[in-house]
Protein backbone atom coordinates (compact mmCIF):
# COMPACT_ATOMS: atom_id res chain seq x y z
CA UNK A 1 0.00 0.00 0.00
CA UNK A 2 2.89 2.67 0.87
CA UNK A 3 4.82 1.32 -2.30
CA UNK A 4 1.42 2.22 -4.46
CA UNK A 5 0.92 5.52 -2.74
CA UNK A 6 4.68 6.80 -3.32
CA UNK A 7 4.35 5.59 -6.66
CA UNK A 8 0.87 7.51 -6.96
CA UNK A 9 3.19 10.85 -5.32
CA UNK A 10 5.85 10.15 -8.15
CA UNK A 11 3.27 10.64 -10.67
CA UNK A 12 1.93 13.73 -9.71
CA UNK A 13 5.06 15.17 -9.12
CA UNK A 14 6.31 14.81 -12.88
CA UNK A 15 2.67 15.43 -14.09
CA UNK A 16 2.75 19.20 -12.36
CA UNK A 17 6.79 19.42 -13.05
CA UNK A 18 6.28 18.98 -16.77
CA UNK A 19 3.45 21.49 -16.88
CA UNK A 20 5.78 23.73 -14.99
CA UNK A 21 8.77 23.43 -17.41
CA UNK A 22 6.42 24.35 -20.65
CA UNK A 23 7.49 27.37 -22.66
CA UNK A 24 5.68 30.23 -24.71
CA UNK A 25 6.60 32.01 -27.36
CA UNK A 26 3.57 34.19 -27.58
CA UNK A 27 2.34 35.70 -25.16
CA UNK A 28 -1.46 34.69 -25.88
CA UNK A 29 -1.06 31.26 -24.89
CA UNK A 30 1.41 32.43 -22.53
CA UNK A 31 -1.29 34.31 -20.35
CA UNK A 32 -3.94 31.34 -20.92
CA UNK A 33 -1.58 28.89 -18.75
CA UNK A 34 -0.44 31.75 -15.90
CA UNK A 35 -3.19 33.63 -15.67
CA UNK A 36 -1.70 36.64 -13.70
CA UNK A 37 1.45 38.06 -13.40
CA UNK A 38 2.93 41.56 -14.12
CA UNK A 39 5.95 40.69 -15.89
CA UNK A 40 6.80 37.38 -18.07
CA UNK A 41 9.05 34.76 -16.15
CA UNK A 42 11.59 32.12 -17.77
CA UNK A 43 8.56 30.43 -19.17
CA UNK A 44 7.83 33.14 -21.70
CA UNK A 45 10.90 32.76 -24.32
CA UNK A 46 9.63 35.15 -27.34
CA UNK A 47 10.08 38.60 -27.92
CA UNK A 48 9.43 41.49 -25.76
CA UNK A 49 7.51 43.05 -28.83
CA UNK A 50 5.48 40.94 -30.50
CA UNK A 51 4.76 41.44 -34.45
CA UNK A 52 1.26 41.20 -33.73
CA UNK A 53 1.26 43.58 -30.86
CA UNK A 54 3.42 46.08 -32.52
CA UNK A 55 0.99 46.46 -35.34
CA UNK A 56 -1.63 46.74 -32.46
CA UNK A 57 0.01 49.76 -30.47
CA UNK A 58 1.17 51.18 -34.15
CA UNK A 59 4.92 50.49 -33.35
CA UNK A 60 7.53 48.75 -34.85
CA UNK A 61 9.26 45.58 -33.48
CA UNK A 62 12.36 47.86 -32.57
CA UNK A 63 10.30 50.11 -30.14
CA UNK A 64 9.73 47.94 -27.45
CA UNK A 65 11.23 50.25 -24.59
CA UNK A 66 8.05 52.50 -25.39
CA UNK A 67 5.38 49.54 -23.66
CA UNK A 68 5.06 46.91 -21.55
CA UNK A 69 2.61 43.99 -21.13
CA UNK A 70 1.60 41.64 -18.20
CA UNK A 71 -1.33 38.92 -18.23
CA UNK A 72 -4.47 39.45 -15.93
CA UNK A 73 -6.93 36.73 -15.32
CA UNK A 74 -5.29 35.18 -18.85
CA UNK A 75 -5.54 38.27 -20.95
CA UNK A 76 -2.67 40.40 -22.65
CA UNK A 77 -2.88 43.75 -21.29
CA UNK A 78 -0.35 45.83 -23.32
CA UNK A 79 0.12 49.60 -22.36
CA UNK A 80 2.36 52.19 -23.85
CA UNK A 81 4.51 54.80 -22.01
CA UNK A 82 3.04 58.30 -21.74
CA UNK A 83 3.38 61.91 -20.18
CA UNK A 84 2.87 60.60 -16.19
CA UNK A 85 1.66 56.56 -17.50
CA UNK A 86 3.90 54.19 -15.21
CA UNK A 87 3.37 50.99 -17.39
CA UNK A 88 6.27 49.38 -15.35
CA UNK A 89 3.85 49.45 -12.03
CA UNK A 90 0.32 49.02 -10.95
CA UNK A 91 -1.95 51.46 -10.98
CA UNK A 92 -3.00 52.92 -7.25
CA UNK A 93 -6.58 52.57 -7.54
CA UNK A 94 -7.36 53.94 -3.95
CA UNK A 95 -7.54 57.15 -4.77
Amino acid sequence: MVRKCLWLAAFFLLANSAALAQTFSDPVPYCRAVGTIDKPDARYTGPRLPVWMAEKLNLKPDQAKFMEWRCADGQVLACLYGANIPCDSKAITSR
